[in-house]
């Protein structure tokens, strides 16, 4: 039962509202080619929330991410596969996805036991919403591991 171009509006609108936050797991991986801790990373607005234990210590990560400022860059417009053809055998143009947004965010992240990383990532909102970045042993003059952090 094709229900027209307004129900595909309304299901759209929806979707966008609901887009306000998000929630997906990620990873942080020991450099070179270390452990990885899983991590569950909540993007609202321009805070990323990221949490996390280390399976191999036990001990329990959690932080936030703060956006530095949102730059958006044009990408070409993906289809996203409007209702199928009218009465008047004429489908109707698609609806277009809107550009890719990309927000640089930094922030720190802090273990129980005493773990402190200072983190710096690219977040990229489209139609999937991922990022990736490096975190560093946050205190000044700690040398230490270095993570990448995906989602």
């Amino acid at each position: 039962m094709n229900r027209g171009p307004a129900a595909a509006l309304a299901a759209l609108a929806i979707a966008a509202g609901a887009a306000c936050t998000v929630t997906r797991p990620g990873t942080l991986r020991l450099l070179p080619d270390g452990p990885v801790i899983p991590v569950e990373v909540t993007v609202e607005e321009d805070v990323i929330f990221i949490a996390g234990t280390d399976p191999t210590t036990g001990e329990r990560l959690s932080g936030r991410l703060v956006s530095e400022q949102t730059a958006t860059r044009r990408a070409p417009p993906l289809p996203m596969g409007g209702p199928g053809p009218g009465p008047s055998g004429s489908a109707p143009a698609p609806l277009l996805a809107q550009p890719a947004s990309i927000m640089t965010v930094s922030g720190t992240l802090e273990g129980d036991r005493g773990t402190v990383l200072a983190c710096d990532a690219q977040v990229e909102r489209r139609m999937r919403l991922r990022g990736a970045g490096a975190c560093h042993p946050g205190r000044a003059g700690e040398d230490g591991p270095t993570y990448r952090l995906e989602f």
